[in-house]
């Protein structure tokens, strides 16, 4: 749900030279890896409302408060440019009305975004320049898409077609405050506050108001203090043998499958629905082919979520599962065929061909001996 065309703020380069037209060398976005994720605990403010007969007396404004993870997955091909997939995922237990998970594909090199993509419909967000800064004129609500450049001028005004964007940084010792203010019309305003640490790949802290009000703010929680989310995720299961409908047995053979073609053929071999993230389904672990045949559906399940991802587990839903874990580069690939393995099939053939030959000789030499005899 975009809240407002031209009033959100940029989503800008991470550590680009905007003003000089260089590209800085030490972009965080260059030190990211595959299955980097950032945990975030997040606050989202409604817009105040006015009573029509008492414009000065605002309604008091409500928020929800939830976690979310951004999640490094993998390179992506974007032009010339190659860049990483970054997803923005809320856990559950946060408001239903957020309108699906969002993709950003980040220039590795620069940090500068390339494209803004909601995954649930695949519906693109307008990325435009104010200056020399790519910027989205519109941004979901409760979703801190904002990254900004912590090069350049200490401070800068840009101007487009878009609006005029003021950016502004400073730096006390190790601690880095990032402020940007994007004005689109008379009447809109963003402001967007960032607090760093020299060095870390993500920010500590993060707060957006719009037109004044309080919008919504996040900050960065270490992931061994994460307070469980409300309400509390599904406990992991004892064991999926216990589902008589996942005691179907399938047969699988597929060449570098994602784990949503793998869920879907379980699915119709067993009429369960099974459920993961967009990042979770897409996701193609390094396993080459897998070849099994005649296992139940429970035992395969079983080893998706084991060896799939890092973490992974089943938690049950009201209709069926869901794959919980997260992607990585470190998983332990599957047992393929044996017709894969170029040296075994050669040592067949040869073994087969000395066979033939040595059969060849037997037989001619039994003949030589019957003549002469």
């Amino acid at each position: 749900m975009i809240r407002q065309p031209l009033l959100a703020a940029a989503v800008v380069a991470f550590l680009c030279g905007a003003t000089s037209g260089t590209v800085a060398e030490s972009s965080p976005s260059q030190s990211w890896k595959p299955g980097t994720i950032w945990h975030l605990a997040v606050e989202s403010w409604s817009p105040a409302s006015s009573d029509a007969k008492n414009l000065t007396q605002p309604d008091p404004q409500t928020s929800s408060r939830y976690r979310m993870k951004v999640v490094v997955t993998k390179a992506e091909k974007f032009g010339p440019s190659l860049c990483w997939q970054v997803y923005f995922l809320p856990d559950p237990g946060a408001p239903a009305d957020l309108g699906g998970n969002y993709r950003l594909l980040v220039d590795q090199q620069t940090g500068e975004p390339r494209q803004v993509t909601r995954s649930k419909d695949r519906s693109l967000a307008a990325l435009q320049e104010i200056g020399a800064i790519p910027v989205v004129t519109g941004t979901p609500r409760g979703y801190p898409l904002e990254v900004f450049s912590l090069l350049g001028p200490e401070e800068q005004t840009l101007e487009g077609p878009s609006g005029k964007l003021r950016l502004r940084r400073q730096v006390r010792d190790k601690e880095i405050t990032l402020e940007a203010t994007l004005q689109s019309g008379k009447d809109n305003e963003v402001h967007v506050r960032q607090k760093w640490v020299a060095g870390e790949p993500w920010w500590r802290e993060y707060e957006r108001t719009v037109n004044g009000q309080k919008d919504l703010s996040a900050r960065f929680v270490d992931p061994a203090n994460v307070v469980p989310a409300v309400p509390p995720q599904a406990p992991r299961l004892p064991g999926l043998g216990s589902d008589t409908r996942l005691h179907a047995k399938l047969d699988v053979l597929i060449d570098d499958p994602s784990l949503g073609d793998l869920l879907t053929r379980i699915q119709q071999a067993t009429g369960v629905n099974l459920i993961a993230e967009d990042v979770v389904l897409q996701h193609r672990p390094p396993v080459g082919r897998i070849s099994f045949r005649g296992v139940t559906a429970h035992w395969f399940m079983d080893y998706l979520a084991r060896k799939g991802l890092n973490e992974g587990h089943w938690e049950k839903t009201e209709n069926g599962y869901r794959l919980v874990g997260t992607v990585g580069s470190e998983v332990q690939p599957a047992p393929s065929s044996v017709w894969k393995n170029p040296w075994l099939i050669g040592g067949i053939l040869v073994g087969m061909a000395v066979l033939v030959i040595g059969g060849i000789v037997f037989l001619k030499g039994r003949r030589d001996s019957v003549r002469n005899g």
